[in-house]
């Protein structure tokens, strides 16, 4: 999952450097905004995908 948040935030932030570059935006304040929200939607994401996981694995009859 780590890798997962790497991955989106590296091509997000890629992303958002080459906009702020083309639209002469200034990309200090829009790179700290996007850290957090980023870095917030990928923590509830991840508690999220958990949640559903831990949920699922109650529910089904797990043989060995």
């Amino acid at each position: 999952m780590k890798d997962l948040e790497a991955n989106i935030l590296s091509i997000l932030k890629s992303s958002l450097k080459e906009l702020a570059q083309t639209k002469n935006l200034d990309l200090e304040k829009i790179e700290k905004l996007f850290n957090k929200t980023v870095k917030t939607s990928l923590s509830e994401l991840s508690k999220a995908l958990d949640k559903t996981y831990q949920d699922q694995l109650k529910t089904k009859d797990i043989s060995i």
